[in-house]
């Protein structure tokens, strides 16, 4: 599943490029359109959208986030009794004062509530986003046990940095097809 963040993907973001790439290769791949992405996303609205896309999350399962998606995914994964295979974070929203309607996305949430709920984790951030504060990032990756990556100079991994692919994030879920 391939969630997107606030705003939505548009035809050009890497989020469509991967959901592209897994279809050609066969992939079952979910990709829903969330609540009020354009206004002010509320957290419940997300996650019972999720929960009706993916009902049965297994070590099968890969869940792909961008930017909000990323707080969303991990509250999703806290509330599942079932082990998802692998959970990509990309550009975890961390900056409430950037993005005042994520601080809710990020209430309650304790990194112990997903371990084990997950065989992978991996984060990817980058060293110039305005959105996520990279120390925080990293802490919250070690909380998770999750691989930490920084891409320099990629801002907040989106269209507007110029990611229109993630080759990186296909590997992941699909290694050398």
């Amino acid at each position: 599943m391939i969630v997107h963040g606030y705003g939505g993907s548009g035809a050009t973001h890497w989020q469509r490029w991967l959901e592209r790439k897994c279809r050609h290769l066969g992939i079952e791949t979910h990709f829903p359109n969330l609540p009020d992405r354009f206004a002010e996303p509320k957290l419940p609205a997300w996650l019972e959208a999720l929960e009706r896309t993916m009902p049965v999350i297994s070590q099968s399962t890969a869940l792909v986030g961008h930017s909000m998606a990323c707080p969303a995914i991990l509250q999703l994964l806290a509330r599942q009794s079932n082990e998802a295979g692998l959970v990509v974070l990309a550009a975890p929203v961390t900056r409430d004062e950037m993005f005042p309607c994520t601080r809710h996305f990020w209430d309650g949430f304790d990194p112990a509530s997903v371990r084990g709920k997950t065989r992978r984790i991996e984060m990817f951030t980058s060293d110039n986003d305005r959105y996520v504060d990279t120390g925080i990032a990293q802490r919250l990756a070690a909380d998770l046990g999750a691989g930490f990556h920084i891409i320099p100079g990629a801002g907040h991994l989106s269209v507007a940095a110029g990611y229109h692919a993630f080759p990186e994030v296909l590997e992941l879920i699909a290694p050398s097809r």
